[in-house]
C-alpha cells in the first residue's frame, strides 16, 4: 500500500512538472488541458488512498508494543510537521525552481519515500503482535537499552 500509494502520487506530480515544463516551452496544451485536474486527482488519490492509512497501519504494527504509544506520538508529529513545511514552502520553492521544477521536487520526495520503504520498512503480513515484537527482540542488540523495553 505504502509503494503503490507513493508511486501513484509520485506519477501524479511528475505529470503536473512535465505539463507546467512543457507550458513553460510555449508548446501547445489545449489538447491535454484536462491533465492538471487528473494529476492533482491521481496525487490526492495516492497519498489519501495508500500513503496515510498505510503510514499510520506501518507505525502501529511495527513498532514493539512497549513503546507503540510513543512512537505513534513521534510519528504524528513528524507527519504533521513535514506536511506544513511542504505547503508553507511552496511559493518559495515556485520561485526558486520554476512551476515545473516544484513539481518534480515533489516527485524525487515520492521516490526517495518509495526507496526508504522498500530498504527499511519489514513485511509483517501474516504476523501477529507478538510476532512482531519477537521480531524487534532479535534484531536488537543485546546491550542495547531498548532490548529491556521490549521485554
Amino acid at each position: 500500500m505504502l509503494v503503490s500509494g507513493s508511486f501513484t502520487a509520485l506519477v501524479g506530480v511528475a505529470s503536473l512538472g512535465a505539463f507546467f515544463y512543457f507550458k513553460e516551452q510555449r508548446y501547445d496544451m489545449s489538447d491535454v488541458s484536462w491533465l492538471p485536474l487528473a494529476a492533482v486527482v491521481m496525487y490526492v488519490s495516492g497519498i489519501s488512498g495508500g500513503v496515510l492509512p498505510a503510514a499510520w497501519l506501518v507505525a502501529a504494527e511495527v513498532l514493539p508494543s512497549n513503546i507503540r504509544s510513543f512512537g505513534m506520538g513521534i510519528t504524528n508529529t513528524v507527519y504533521t510537521t513535514l506536511y506544513f513545511l511542504v505547503s508553507k514552502t511552496y511559493d518559495d520553492t515556485k520561485v526558486t525552481l520554476g512551476p515545473h521544477g516544484v513539481f518534480w521536487a515533489y516527485s524525487c520526495g515520492c521516490l526517495f519515500y518509495i526507496l526508504f520503504i522498500v530498504k527499511f520498512v519489514p513485511e509483517t503480513r501474516g504476523m501477529t503482535v507478538r510476532d512482531v515484537d519477537s521480531m524487534w527482540k532479535k534484531s536488537l542488540d543485546v546491550d542495547s537499552p531498548l532490548n529491556q523495553v521490549v521485554d
